[in-house]
């Protein structure tokens, strides 16, 4: 099955996707169980553990230094890929997983050029929110976030082009989050809102 990435388009920001349910209930629980199963690789970074499949960036060059996916990740990945690449916004070459503990969250930032130029992210477990601000020329962020994506557990989230380009992306930290006037796909939440974050 393919994806049309342009049927969920949310928000007014370019290649601002999200697709709820992309994986299913046992798709989730199995990549959830491998996850956990993974013992060695974590790190501790700012708000959240990482842990990474498919390559390490050198810090010399910062390039990608790629190695193969596990085997229980390569089909998600192929067929992610296939959506992307039939979207025209790029292939995916390798997996990030965040893990954040109850109030954690990740300050707003852009990701680097080896990610350029698309970012996709499936959630796991529980839901969250994705604020996007817009960069500044002096460096730094509009404080307020112009667009924001309720992250449902399943869902998949594509963002290229003017969202990867001029915007820092974040998820607030804290045991509950405000789903505003920036919040693009409120209608996407499959249980009433004031329970999304409590």
């Amino acid at each position: 099955m393919s994806v049309d990435l342009a049927t969920y388009r949310v928000g007014c920001l370019s290649s601002l996707h999200c697709l709820p349910d992309y994986v299913s209930v046992s798709e989730e629980d199995a990549c959830i169980a491998n996850i956990a199963a993974t013992k060695a690789g974590w790190k501790q970074v700012s708000g959240r553990k990482l842990l990474n499949y498919g390559g390490q960036i050198s810090e010399k060059t910062g390039a990608l230094l790629q190695v193969p996916l596990p085997g229980w990740l390569q089909q998600l990945a192929v067929q992610l890929s296939k959506d992307v690449e039939n979207s025209g916004i790029g292939r995916i070459n390798h997996v990030l997983v965040n893990s954040y503990e109850q109030e954690e969250g990740i300050f707003a930032h852009e990701d680097g050029p080896v990610y350029f130029p698309v970012a996709c992210i499936i959630s796991l477990g529980g839901p969250a929110i994705m604020r996007f601000f817009r960069k500044l020329p002096a460096g730094g962020h509009d404080p307020h976030s112009e667009a924001s994506v309720i992250l449902m557990p399943r869902s998949l989230l594509v963002f290229a082009d003017d969202a990867y380009r001029h915007y820092l992306h974040g998820i607030n930290q804290g045991r509950s989050e405000l789903v505003d006037d920036s919040v693009v796909n409120a209608g996407q939440a499959t249980y009433p809102l004031e329970f999304i974050l409590n």
